[in-house]
This record gives structure tokens, sequence and C-alpha cells, in this order.
């Protein structure tokens, strides 16, 4: 028995020793190539440990490719940094662990690679300002969780028939639309318009609703009827020296700002506030409506993404709960059994050098005693 037990704590020691060899792999060349990028000496300790953390909580990632993750996601996140520096470093390192498992689990439900479903996660996200507060205007870790369980959500659920770049279209012209709304309610919405008019044109109809409620640009003729119906003060319009002759003034775009936030987003603002100012007017049966959206509406693909909103509401509730049935990153590597990211103890024929590096990186005693 004592034999049996001794074999039975070398064989776990050697699975463990195996373990720690191949999350070495390439380790002081993502720190170089984290150097290279602007990581200071003062922030090389904190990004050690957290790409060391990530990569043993994460089984079959190494280290040098979660020093690859933690620079993709430094440089995403450092856009809504104005300098760049310190806290887009302190904001990847607190995300990284998160977006470790949520690109697992891309990876095993796709078939592709971890590094292809990394690069799909990190595209999409930094397509919508994912790391962005639109309430502080500075970067955080939970906004851009948030946004990264958003994006993954929204890939599961048009899976049966769309594909990734049917979503990063969309939320790349409309990510003026995508920063002021929660990453959630925002890509909710997406799930339907992409179900329902394909990625290329729900992109070109967010963009026409982004310059019309966003930014004002808008005839008067339009701008006098959504007064009308009292989605906007009187007098609405001012005169510019530009091509386009006028746009909205600013009373008129804080009241569409501050409708739009009051009602979750767009889809709730064509769902509640237009609808029921159009009811106050008269205007319910369909054809009405639709009539009614030619005058509110500037453009041809704001229209028909108005009219999925309000014609075709049952649809677009019916599909955001595709949406809302996929299941988180970790429930479903629950789901997967985890075969995605099974351990490979191949790596015991790693090199010897390896060994030394990972001992000295992580000072392990117990190790050093065998």
């Amino acid at each position: 028995v004592g034999a049996y037990n001794a074999l039975y704590v070398i064989d776990h020691l050697i699975s463990g020793l195996g373990t720690l060899i191949e999350k070495a792999s390439g380790f002081n060349d993502a720190m170089v190539r984290l150097q290279m990028q602007g990581m200071t000496g003062a922030q090389t300790p904190a990004a050690e440990a957290a790409i060391f953390a990530a990569a043993m909580g994460t089984p079959g990632r190494n280290l040098e490719a979660v020093g690859t993750d933690l620079r993709s996601l430094r440089s995403v996140i450092g856009i809504g940094d104005p300098n760049n520096g310190p806290e887009a470093m302190r904001v990847a390192e607190a995300a990284l662990p998160h977006f470790e498992l949520v690109q697992a689990a891309l990876a095993a439900a796709t078939g592709q690679t971890r590094d292809s479903a990394g690069d799909m996660l990190t595209r999409g996200v930094e397509i919508a300002g994912g790391a962005i507060d639109p309430q502080t205007g500075k970067i955080s870790v939970e906004r851009f969780n948030a946004s990264l369980d958003a994006f993954y959500k929204a890939l599961m659920a048009i899976a049966p028939t769309g594909k990734a770049n049917d979503l990063r279209q969309p939320a790349r012209q409309g990510s003026m639309i995508a920063k002021t709304m929660e990453p959630e309610l925002f890509m909710r919405m997406m799930v339907a318009a992409v179900i329902d008019q394909g990625g290329s044109r729900s992109g070109t109809a967010l963009q026409a609703m982004g310059r019309q409620l966003y930014g004002g640009i808008v005839s008067k003729h339009t701008a006098e009827e959504m007064s009308r119906l009292g989605l906007i003060p009187k007098d609405p319009y001012e005169t510019t020296s530009g091509a386009g002759g006028g746009r909205l003034n600013k009373e008129s775009l804080d009241k569409l700002d501050a409708d739009i936030k009051g009602a979750g987003g767009l889809f709730g603002y064509f769902d509640t506030v237009v609808r029921e100012a159009m009811k106050q007017h008269g205007i319910t049966d369909p054809q009405a409506i639709t009539k009614e959206l030619f005058q509110i509406m500037s453009t041809d693909t704001g229209r028909r993404m108005a009219s999925l909103f309000m014609g075709n509401e049952d649809q677009v509730k019916k599909e955001g709960t595709l949406y809302d049935k996929v299941p988180d990153a970790a429930e479903a590597l629950r789901l997967a059994g985890d075969k995605s990211i099974s351990f490979n103890l191949s790596a015991m024929t790693t090199s010897f050098s390896n060994m030394l590096q990972v001992i000295e990186k992580t000072n392990a005693p117990a190790i050093i005693s065998i």
C-alpha cells in the first residue's frame, strides 16, 4: 500500500510538473514583446502575475499565448485611455482571466483555434468601444467584460444563420449608438436586426439612424414632422453654413438623447416613445405607422430599421430570446465537457530549460526539492 501511495504521489507530481512546463513555454518571449509595446519595469511584476494566474486557470493555454492575449487586450482597451498607459495595462490585466474563459468557450462552440476565437472577440469588442464606460468616459474592466459577454452571446445566438462579420459590420457602423447603450441591450437588438436584415443592411441602417438621432442631420421637413409628433421641441431646426443647410438644435438633440437612454436604446425608443407619440395623433394601424415613418426618418435604411422595431416588434422580441437563451461562457464550457481545454501532458518532452524557467518565475520550492 505504501509503495502504491508513493507511486500515486509521484505520478501527480510529475503531472503537475508537466503542466507547469507546458505553461512556461515562450514566457520570456511574451514578456519581451510586452516590454517592446511600452510596458515599464515597474509594471512587469503585475503583468507576470496576471499572465500566470490566467494561464493556470485555463488549461491548454501556455504562458506565451496568454501573454499575447494580454498584449491584444492592452491595445484594444488602450483605445479608450487618452495616455494608453498604466490604466490600460491595469484594466487589461484585470480583464485577462475572463477573456481567457470566454475565448475558450467560443473555441469549444465553433471548433476554431483559441487564437482565432480570441481575435474574433477582440475585434468585435474593439469596434463597439467596449472598454469605455459612457457614464464616466473612462475605461472600465466591468464595461469591457460586459461587452465581451454580450458579443459572445450574440455570436452564439446568430450562429445557425449568421457569421461573425454580420455582427462586426453593424457594430462598426453603429459604434456611435453602441457606445451609448448597455452592451447587452445593443447586442440583443443586433441579433434581431441581423437575423431579419443581414449584417450589411443593419450596419447601414444604424449609421443612418446615428446621423439623424445623435448627429441631428435631417431635412427641415423631417425636423418639423418630428416636432409635430412631440418627439422634439418646437422650432427644432437651425440653419448652418454647410452643404446640408441645417440640423437639429441642441435642445432637440438633448431630448432625443434623454428619451433614447430612458427607453433603454433604439428598439425601446421606437417601440414605446415613438409608438405612443403616434398613438396620441391617431396613428395606430400598420399602414399609417409605415407612412408616418417615411415622414420622420430621413433615409430608406433608417425607415427599414424603424419599421422592424415598430411593425414586427413581436418578432424582434422573439429573436431577442435567442440571445437570452445562450448560456454564459462558464456554463457553456461545462456543457462541452471542457473538451477544448483538456490538459496535454505531452509537454513533458519540453526542454529542461523551460522547466527551470517556470521554477524561477513561480518560486516553486516543492518542485525544486524533487
